[in-house]
């Protein structure tokens, strides 16, 4: 089952319904609630988000956080510069596939691993961990690996997955947090956000690890 990336569905008519549902349920909130009171503790000081949207994240973000947002819709963009007028924010149009920055302190992707087929999710979490030293993202979960979508992907994983490509990309779970449970196709499925680090290099001392 092959869909178009969700970016590409996502026409200016359909975006701004998006954008409206987005403001009315106010979900993001739940993402910066989460991630404001690491920043101060983890010391974060650069951050990039994936599929960053409409900028709705990045604007509850201190103004003196160092931003990257990247997402492939035009619209959403145009609607995250305005929102962040006057902050550290840079925004671009770009492909997680394709990005190769250096690492930035945190890494972050809110409801978008969702959106990518269940043949290329490892490969885009492994992306995701490996551009930061820290990274928070959330994942759709059930007992089994199922992909419902009509339009676009729209997919779950089992939490053995989620932990086997933690590990993989090098990262150790700090907070995993249930956010909502509910039922697909008679199958128990959860919403679970992470927060994971970057494990020492090998052979790195205790005194030269990153806190």
């Amino acid at each position: 089952m092959s869909f178009p990336d969700i970016s590409s569905y996502y026409t200016e008519e359909l975006a701004l319904n998006e954008e409206v549902n987005w403001l009315l349920t106010m979900q993001w909130k739940r993402n910066s609630n989460f991630i404001l009171p690491l920043l101060e503790q983890y010391r974060i000081a650069t951050a990039i988000e994936f599929g960053c949207g409409s900028g709705l994240v990045a604007a509850d973000l201190p103004a003196t956080l160092d931003y990257v947002g990247i997402d492939r819709n035009s619209w959403f963009l145009e609607r995250a510069r305005e929102r962040n007028l006057g902050k550290q924010r840079f925004f671009q149009n770009w492909d997680v596939r394709n990005w190769t920055q250096e690492p930035r302190d945190l890494a972050m992707s809110w409801s978008m691993l969702k959106h990518f087929s269940l043949t290329e999710w490892t490969t885009i979490l492994l992306k995701i961990l490996a551009s930061g030293r820290y990274a928070a993202f959330n994942v759709q979960l059930a007992e089994v690996c199922f992909d419902n979508g009509t339009r676009f992907h729209h997919v779950f994983v089992t939490q053995d997955q989620v932990e086997k490509v933690i590990a993989l990309g090098n990262h150790e779970i700090l907070i995993e947090e249930t956010t909502s449970t509910w039922t697909v196709e008679n199958r128990p499925c959860s919403d679970v956000t992470y927060f994971t680090k970057l494990k020492p290099a090998p052979g790195l001392h205790t005194s030269d690890k990153v806190e």
